[in-house]
Order: structure tokens, then C-alpha cells, then sequence
């Protein structure tokens, strides 16, 4: 199993960052991309979709019975015993907005548990990975755990949405 894992790990990392150099050629051209909405504030476009299906074809290629879970194609063998999840542009609203905010998420489950976690942001040209039991990293560097105590140790970067209301959102943050 242990090689299992490690062979999508590395395929997925090099899918992602293939994905978000596909995506990042199409956010460079965004004026001539046809967006639509899903409900408030929920947008698709061209690239969400062209982006999730070239994920969804490499990871076919070489692990064809592996299930998908896709955010804009939904799920395809989702009773698998590795499931791909994907997001293929996480920031769609930042995206189609000219904002850098967005990037190319991937995990894989194994038996319904998460083992491998990718996002690569093509803007900046960070792979952040993990796998179950292999650490966290940034490119190459390890990254851990902010030492930090408290919120005032730190930063702290939020976003909100008008699907939800404000009033919702505020007790998220005092708390």
C-alpha cells in the first residue's frame, strides 16, 4: 500500500502543477472565458471544467480504476479504493475577478481516509504537499505547525461569502 500511496503522490503532484500551468494560461486570457453561475456568489467557468477533465484523463491514464470526485463533474467510482478529490480551480470568484487568490487542490483518499494533500499555486510557483506519515512541505522545505499560542501570535486570513450572512460569520470570529 505504502508504494501505492507514493506513486499517486508523485503523480499528483506533477498533475497539479501541470494543471495549474493549463489553468494559468487560461486565467491570462480570462476576458474569453464563458463563466456562469451555480447560485449566489458560485461561479464556474470554461477553465474549471477544462482544468478538472485534464486532471481526471492523467490520473485515468495511469490509474484507471481509481475513483473521482470532481467539483464541477461530480463523482465517478466514488466506492473505489483510492478516490481522487478535486478542485480544480479553488478561488473560482478570485479567478474569473483577476485576484491571485486561487490555486489547484487535489487530495486522495485510500479507503475513504485522506493520504495525499496538493495545492499548487501557479501564481507564485508553490507546490505545498503532504503525504500520511511524510511530512508537509513547500517546494522542497519542510513546513510545520506555527508555534504560536494564540490568534495574536499569528495572522489570520479570511474569506467570506454572501451565500452567508454576516451575522452567521461573526461569531466564527469571536470565537
Amino acid at each position: 500500500t505504502d508504494g501505492q500511496i507514493e506513486s499517486r503522490y508523485l503523480l499528483a503532484q506533477s498533475v497539479a502543477m501541470a494543471a495549474g500551468t493549463l489553468a494559468l494560461e487560461m486565467f491570462r486570457r480570462r476576458e474569453q472565458l464563458v463563466v456562469e453561475l451555480k447560485g449566489v456568489q458560485d461561479m464556474v467557468s470554461a477553465a474549471d471544467r477544462d482544468v478538472e477533465h485534464f486532471i481526471k484523463s492523467q490520473v485515468r491514464a495511469v490509474f484507471g480504476s481509481d475513483g473521482f470526485l470532481g467539483e464541477e463533474g461530480g463523482v465517478d467510482v466514488v466506492d473505489a479504493e483510492f478516490v481522487w478529490v478535486v478542485d480544480p480551480i479553488d478561488g473560482t470568484a478570485c479567478f474569473v475577478n483577476g485576484m491571485y487568490s486561487w490555486c489547484v487542490s487535489i487530495a486522495v483518499l485510500y479507503r475513504g481516509e485522506p493520504v495525499i494533500g496538493i495545492v499548487f499555486d501557479p501564481n507564485a510557483g508553490d507546490l505545498f504537499h503532504a503525504r500520511d506519515g511524510g511530512g508537509a512541505f513547500c517546494g522542497d522545505a519542510p513546513i510545520r505547525v506555527h508555534a504560536g499560542q494564540s490568534l495574536k501570535d499569528g495572522v489570520l486570513g479570511v474569506g467570506t461569502s454572501f451565500r452567508v450572512g454576516v451575522g452567521d460569520f461573526i461569531p466564527f470570529l469571536e470565537a
